[in-house]
């Protein structure tokens, strides 16, 4: 059954280039792909994986704390963006077609990299894609709270 679910999960790899998925995700086919994820990282987390599982699936981009996973969500709809339209230079107020704040997560990210808390990999990666460090990002009427801003950086 591993097996099985491991299959999926490299193609769903293969075809993203990642395993951001929520835990409700499921495939075209039924396979409930997102609980599977979850409970790999449920067993990382209280050290019931074996070793050659975790580098299979850290093969394929599985990232074990939430915390990364928040941020590569952001991380991918901004690459997303950044492919579709060649920059990142969006309002604050911008969202995706599917509802994500990428204005605001683009903005926590330059808050943190302005306040030297934005992790170096994290820096080289937005830095890949294009980002701006400018904060103007533009009007907007939306407040942006620190703890908002914090709950996109960690």
């Amino acid at each position: 059954m591993w097996a099985f679910a491991y299959e999926r999960a490299r193609a769903y790899y293969l075809e993203h280039g990642n395993l951001t998925v929520s835990s409700q995700y499921v495939t075209d086919d039924g396979f409930k792909l997102g609980a599977w994820i979850s409970n790999q990282r449920t067993k990382y987390k209280n050290s019931k994986l074996e070793d050659s599982r975790i580098s299979m699936l850290e093969d394929i981009g599985m990232c074990w704390s939430l915390n990364t996973e928040k941020w590569m969500i952001g991380y991918e709809h901004a690459r997303t963006y950044f492919k579709k339209y060649g920059h990142l230079r969006v309002l604050k107020s911008y969202e995706t077609d599917d509802g994500y704040q990428l204005g605001i997560w683009l903005y926590a990210q330059k808050q943190a990299w302005k306040t030297k808390k934005l992790d170096p990999e994290r820096t080289k990666r937005l830095e890949s894609i294009g980002i701006d460090w400018s904060l103007d990002s533009g009007s907007t009427n939306k407040t942006v709270s620190k703890t908002f801003v914090d709950s996109y950086v960690s």
